[in-house]
């Protein structure tokens, strides 16, 4: 007996049975099986159903399960092949990458539409650690820092041991404990990628078994591609000069009014205009401050009178003296907080256009990080790519005519939505309900406006599918198939595709 795996992807999770493409009773199952069975004759369908998150850490968790099975199926020595679509293939990617031993029995790995994403595991030790394992090891950091500290000084004042002991002492007490920590933790929290020879042998043992399918303008494809080169501005590099400056607008009213109300600041400046204030006002009673300092009116009243006599002390006349007061006061509060303003203006500019570089990244990173999946901590996604990473090669799309085919169904399907969309827009218009207006969307498109979710839709790409699978170990051509018309043309489509794989492949195809 020999068994197909179907691997659904990302969003498609579901019931064991449904018309999905990868569902029991879908149109894709009743299709493969009149066109291919088992040496034996018999033909056998398995379905792995994850929780279809766009999650790493959901299609690795997913891969470790598919990865069981696989050897379930080893152990039995019956042939099996993979299909997965989207994000089913990137699962079907990662297990085979999880995969300790060889699997023989792997007759062929098809994936449909998929982005397979890279990531880069980060070389700081810190960022691969969850939340309890960086508050041990900030604990342990700490314990041996205080530890350290105090041996350290007892070692210093120690004037009997010679300094190479206090070194060494030191250095077996904190560095070999700290170094023997780190390595440990290090090495639990690397990922297994896999090295040069296993790389080599991953490649010669899978890359000719992989047959990648997948349309020139696959919207998954193209834009999770797209992701990494997008590059615009979400924040303006002045977007922070606008606040800085209105608050730079209060800042002279603002110290003038701090000044006026606080005891402390004013009971430094107090003696500097001690001399110059008169006893018009009875703001100074036996040489100090009427009210303590903290009496706004007094305050206010006492520095105007102590600015009036600088003012009469430097010569000038009662009439000069009340015109500096009355005019040259505003101008100079008007002076002093243009030149705030502006000084404010200009080192806020600086900071603005060097925050809004920060937040640019953080954002586009963020953007990235979500569109990827990459949830794994202390990992980062850097692209998306037609081949997995560890092949390290690009793969041809679908013969042309194909592709016109699949693109004509996703044309068909997006122009019978338009229509039902045109007719239900007086609908979404006047209804006050939410649950219309969200649901909305779920009723007029069916996702078979995409290319990305087309391809199990085209008789001929299924027929494709089938020709790849009958001509794999285990398993053969119905008769129904070798007799259908397009059997020739699948054949020729298939050939073509082999033949304009990448070089390594050739080469491990042998």
């Amino acid at each position: 007996m020999a068994t197909i795996m179907t691997v659904h992807g990302t969003g498609a999770t579901g019931p064991e049975e449904g018309q999905a493409w990868w569902q029991k009773g879908a149109a894709f199952e009743h299709h493969i099986r009149e066109l291919v069975e088992g040496d034996d004759g018999k033909l056998n369908f398995e379905r792995l159903i994850w929780d279809g998150a766009n999650s790493e850490a959901s299609r690795r968790k997913a891969a470790a399960s598919l990865l069981s099975r696989m050897q379930s199926r080893e152990a039995a020595s019956e042939s099996y092949c993979l299909i997965g679509h989207s994000h089913g293939g990137s699962v079907i990617a990662h297990a085979l990458m999880l995969g300790k031993q060889p699997l023989p029995n792997l007759s062929r790995w098809i994936t449909v539409g998929t982005p397979f994403i890279s990531c880069r595991q980060s070389w700081l030790l810190f960022s691969r650690l969850g939340t309890l394992g960086k508050t041990a090891y900030l604990a342990f950091l700490t314990f041996y820092s205080i530890l350290l500290l105090g041996i350290g000084d007892a070692a210093y004042k120690d004037q009997r041991m010679p300094m190479g002991a206090k070194l060494a002492i030191l250095f077996f007490l904190f560095v070999v404990p700290v170094l023997i920590v780190y390595i440990i933790a290090r090495r639990r929290t690397s990922r297994r990628v896999p090295r040069s020879r296993k790389l080599t042998s991953m490649m010669s043992n899978y890359a000719a078994r992989w047959l990648p399918l997948w349309h020139a303008n696959d919207e998954a494809i193209r834009g999770l591609e797209s992701v990494k080169r997008l590059r615009f501005s979400f924040f303006s590099r002045d977007f922070a000069v606008p606040l800085f400056s209105l608050a730079s607008l209060f800042a002279v009213p603002g110290a003038i009014l701090f000044v006026s109300v606080s005891g402390s600041a004013m009971s430094r400046i107090f003696p500097l205009l001690r001399d110059y204030i008169g006893n018009r006002g009875g703001y100074v009673q036996n040489g100090e401050l009427v009210g303590g300092g903290t009496n706004i009116i007094i305050n206010t009243g006492a520095m105007i009178e102590a600015l009036y006599g600088v003012t009469k002390h430097l010569g000038a006349s009662e009439a000069v003296a009340s015109s500096a007061i009355l005019l040259g006061l505003p101008a100079s509060l008007f002076l002093a907080s243009l030149i705030v303003t502006y000084t404010t203006i200009g080192v806020a500019s600086v900071l603005s256009n060097g925050l809004a570089r920060i937040l640019d990244h953080l954002t586009w990173r963020q953007i990235r990080q979500s569109a990827y999946g990459a949830d794994v901590i202390g990992e980062s996604g850097l692209g998306a790519g037609t081949s997995p990473t560890w092949l390290g090669q690009g793969s041809p799309a679908l013969p042309s005519a194909l592709q016109a085919e699949i693109s004509r169904v996703s044309d068909a399907a997006a122009s019978r939505s338009l229509s039902k969309f045109r007719s239900g827009l007086s609908e979404l218009a006047l209804s006050d309900d939410r649950g219309t207006r969200t649901e909305f969307l779920t009723r007029y498109l069916t996702w078979e406006e995409l290319i990305h979710t087309s391809y199990f839709g085209v008789p001929r790409f299924r027929m494709l599918v089938a020709y790849a699978i009958a001509t794999s170990k285990g398993f053969r051509p119905s008769e129904a198939f070798r007799s259908h018309p397009d059997y020739e043309l699948v054949a020729r489509w298939y050939g073509e595709l082999r033949s304009r794989e990448p070089a390594a492949h050739l080469q491990a195809s042998g």
